[in-house]
């Protein structure tokens, strides 16, 4: 997404915690967010399905009032209160494509999945689930292609997922990556999975570095990278550690788009460089 749609749709899940806040006697968050996610992954699949009710959701040119109800008249009957109330919202927001009207939904059912994760105190392993296992389809190209193939069925790819992770990982975790391999609006595996282990980051107000090293770290040269890159941001920092041995040693840490590479390769190259001037 760029530009507005980018916006919009960090605002939307600013505003999500507040929206599906419980009140008195009502149901636990967990619950709430779980049966909201259900139900916003049901209405992306049918925006995916229904090309021009997506687009007329995310036209500007038609009043918002009209747009609402128009929402209102499809759904009635079919989604709880906390689903309506997110839907309104997205179909208030500004969208530079339709396509990311329906991306918008989507994410913020995967949103919804980490935010009851959060109420049930498994955060930290969804996170760390969510980057392992996309490490292991980085690195396994025939596992990558499977899941990314649109021409196998997405019960295939369920019972795949099924037995790969089944009492190895959150039922919360499989849930994502599942909906990440057979959901609409799908963009390649090992992205999405990055992505989603930023949200499970970012709602614990925290950056994710991933560091790239020859060899494993051990726990007290973690603690110490946490910090010293924390300190570099300003701002409490993940850090997941990614194993490749052509790097021969030295380090190479990425905090979202920014890079800061001290790999003995790297630092090699320069010097060529520097040597065939």
């Amino acid at each position: 997404m760029e530009g507005s749609s980018r916006h919009s749709l960090a605002a939307l899940r600013s505003q999500l915690d507040d929206i599906v806040r419980p009140g008195p006697g009502q149901r636990p968050e967990a619950a709430r967010f779980e049966a909201l996610a259900e139900q916003l992954f049901s209405v992306s699949d049918l925006l995916d399905e229904q090309i021009v009710l997506r687009r007329t959701l995310a036209d500007p040119g038609v009043p918002a009032l009209a747009r609402t109800s128009l929402l209102d008249q499809v759904l009635r009957g079919q989604v709880g209160r906390d689903t309506l109330r997110v839907l309104h919202a997205v179909v208030g927001s500004r969208w530079s494509r339709p396509a990311d009207f329906g991306r918008a939904v989507e994410m913020l059912g995967a949103e919804s999945v980490l935010a009851s994760a959060q109420a049930r105190g498994t955060l930290d392993d969804v996170e760390d689930q969510l980057f392992r296992f996309g490490r292991i389809v980085d690195g396994q190209p025939e596992l990558s292609l499977a899941l990314s193939n649109p021409a196998l069925p997405a019960q295939r790819k369920s019972a795949l997922l099924e037995a790969l992770l089944a009492g190895r990982a959150q039922p919360t975790t499989v849930r994502l990556i599942d909906r990440a391999a057979t959901g609409p609006f799908r963009q390649p595996l090992d992205r999405t999975l990055a992505e989603l282990a930023e949200l499970a980051a970012q709602r614990r107000n925290r950056l994710v570095a991933v560091v790239t090293v020859a060899r494993p770290l051990d726990d007290d040269q973690v603690a110490r990278l946490r910090s010293a890159v924390g300190h570099a941001f300003g701002r409490e920092v993940g850090i997941e550690v990614s194993i490749d041995p052509a790097m021969l040693g030295g380090v190479v840490v990425r905090v979202q788009d920014e890079i800061i590479d001290g790999s003995i390769a790297t630092r090699l190259n320069e010097i060529r460089q520097r040597m065939s001037r």
